[in-house]
């Protein structure tokens, strides 16, 4: 349970006047930054196996309105949202398009989740798709 608090906080702090203080006081900004930064560390050290998926969506859509986590901490966050929802195209989607980002924009393996998931084989996507980080040379 303390994986969903932590993120319900983080979305708490999301609904604070924070991005008016990045425009005009950047102390106050840096302080709540630092403070969202910290969470984020901190729920990474909560995550297991069982906390609830909609959490984990949650912290992805938070990190990807503002980026608080990065690399390994997301890629395992996806994995762990993929392994749970093996047939939400949505959640390939966005996976695809964060490790695209690192690789180049044809690059074979990132096409063979594509095409799984679009005649609806998603065992072959999931299969693919927790492997593409090797497959991409980003381990």
């Amino acid at each position: 349970m303390a994986f969903e608090q932590t993120v319900k906080e983080m979305e708490q702090m999301l609904d604070e006047e924070w991005f008016e203080w990045l425009e005009n006081d950047e102390d106050k900004y840096n302080a709540w930054r630092d403070q969202l930064e910290t969470l984020a560390e901190q729920v990474m050290t909560e995550y297991n196996p069982k906390v609830e998926t909609d959490a984990i969506d949650s912290l992805l859509l938070i990190n990807e309105e503002l980026p608080v986590l990065y690399g390994e901490d997301t890629v395992m966050l996806y994995t762990a949202l993929l392994h749970a929802r093996k047939e939400d195209e949505t959640v390939y989607e966005r996976y695809l398009a964060i490790l695209g980002a690192f690789a180049e924009e044809n690059h074979p393996a990132l096409r063979q989740v594509e095409q799984a998931v679009a005649k609806k084989d998603y065992q072959t996507a999931y299969t693919k798709a927790v492997k593409l980080p090797q497959a991409l040379g980003l381990e």
